[in-house]
């Protein structure tokens, strides 16, 4: 999926995009980590990558 970073659709320039996963747009969701800042959203997409990440390590530790 691509995220505009600051949140506005019609700025398509490359350094407002940036792509996710479903696992981490639905975290970034969840969280409510957009922002209009887009240093601010880059860093929730960090922070959801790292979210999902543990999950799945959580999950994998257990089985």
């Amino acid at each position: 999926m691509v995220t505009f970073l600051d949140g506005n659709k019609d700025n398509c320039n490359i350094d407002n995009l940036v792509l996710v996963d479903n696992a981490v747009n639905l975290e970034m969701n969840r969280r409510g980590l957009r922002f209009d800042d887009p240093d601010l959203t880059a860093a929730g997409v960090n922070v959801s990558k790292l979210r999902v990440k543990d999950r799945q390590r959580q999950k994998e530790a257990t089985t």
